[in-house]
């Protein structure tokens, strides 16, 4: 992949800019990387509907705590 070229690849995520169901189609780019990558949630919703909770709890590739 050609971002795996860089050293560090840093995602802005914001709801709406991606494809797919709440931007959820840059999850499979970001599986595939072998870079580190940085994401960036412009909108954290406290409380967040199922499909954007799905979206941004698969961009973390283990758990997080808050």
């Amino acid at each position: 992949m050609a971002l795996d070229r860089f050293d560090t690849v840093i995602v802005q995520h914001e709801y709406g800019i991606y494809p797919g169901p709440d931007g959820g189609d840059v999850v499979p780019l970001l599986r595939r990387l072998r870079a580190p990558s940085i994401v960036v949630l412009h909108t954290f919703l406290p409380i967040p509907r199922p499909g954007r909770r799905v979206c941004w709890s698969s961009l973390w590739p283990r758990p997080v705590r808050w």
